[in-house]
């Protein structure tokens, strides 16, 4: 490096130099100040590893959250706990998708268990015992009815019983006794038609029990599907009467028909279907009817010896045994 003659600053040796006529180079200027990076746009925010999305990624929902269900309930919309998805029926068995309840504890006659017959007679007093106004109203009303038939009947029988002599003639007109044989007919079909109509009145009221209905007067009088009930009792009639030449024909038909009645009236059946039913239900389970048919005989010997007083009480409480038993055979709770 040597010094320049100039009194400039001193010159390298090794730096080149400027061959003589060339133009001079110009100094380089100084650098300027550092220009600021441009603002760069965010990046977009990168997935999390595990599925859920970085915080952040989206912006907050308006509004105060949806209020929830109480502890216990279902959203709105939402099928209720066990039951189908909506629009879907419910499975068999299960209405609307919940199983069915269970008895309560102590009471007898849940369906799946083997039926006692003496728990229908004892829920039989004690629904007689809930309703014993009205029921011996009721049949203290058919049997007013009947006295007064028989009275009315016997004495027009009887009147027209006489026979005449023709005092010129003398000959015997035998006119009265063809109008009392006619007339003792009548009054026996009369007698076994209203016969049937009580006991279909008494069927009818020993149901509605069983359903837990409270008991009005006006329910001895209500036929449910009467026409049917008037084929039954002119068939069961018929039947007995042919079947009357043998000592057990009788018995064994009305043993396997005690149902029949009830089935028309119940479900609505026609006649040769409620027979139908009646006698398949009484040869599945006879050992219980059985019973039952005991049981509804020995109510009625002791309603009988006590002076037919005690029917007042026997033939109902039998009856809504009876209606217990039929509940019970075709997989019903009585209430």
């Amino acid at each position: 490096m040597s010094e320049s003659t100039a009194g400039g600053p001193p010159r390298d040796e090794n730096e080149p130099q400027p061959s003589e006529g060339a133009a001079p180079v110009p100094p380089t200027p100084p650098a300027s100040p550092q220009t600021p990076p441009s603002p760069q746009p965010p990046a977009s925010p990168q997935p999390s590893p595990y599925g859920a999305p970085p915080a952040g990624a989206y912006p907050p929902p308006a509004g105060p959250p949806p209020a929830q269900p109480p502890y216990g309930q279902q959203p709105p919309g939402q099928p209720p706990y066990g039951g189908p998805p909506p629009g879907q029926p419910p499975s068999a068995g299960q209405p609307g998708g919940y199983p069915p309840p269970a008895a309560p504890y102590g009471q007898p006659g849940y369906p799946g268990q083997p039926i006692q017959v003496q728990d229908a007679f004892s829920y039989g007093w004690n629904r007689f015992t809930q309703n014993a106004g009205v029921i011996i109203g009721g049949v203290l009303t058919y049997v007013a009815v009947f006295a007064g038939l028989s009275i009315a009947f016997w004495a027009i029988l009887v009147g027209t019983a006489t026979t005449t002599v023709d005092p010129e003639t003398g000959a015997v007109s035998t006119a009265g006794g063809f109008a009392f044989g006619f007339g003792l007919f009548a009054f026996i079909a009369i007698v076994v038609v209203l016969g049937f109509l009580v006991q279909a009145a008494v069927v009818n009221v020993s149901l509605l029990v069983t359903r837990g209905k409270k008991l009005e007067y006006a329910d001895f009088f209500r036929y449910p599907n009467l026409g049917n009930v008037i084929l039954v009792a002119l068939l069961v009639g018929l039947a007995t009467g042919v079947l009357a030449i043998t000592f057990v024909g009788p018995i064994v038909f009305v043993f396997f028909a005690q149902f029949t009645l009830f089935y028309v009236i119940d479900k609505k059946l026609g006649v040769f279907d409620a027979f139908k039913a009646s006698f398949t239900v009484v040869s599945r389970n006879l050992g219980t009817v059985v019973l039952l048919f005991l049981g509804v005989y020995l109510a009625q010997l002791v309603g009988t010896l006590l002076c037919y007083v005690g029917l007042l009480v026997a033939l109902p409480v039998a009856q809504i045994a009876t209606a217990y038993v039929y509940r019970r055979l075709n997989d019903e709770q009585p209430v």
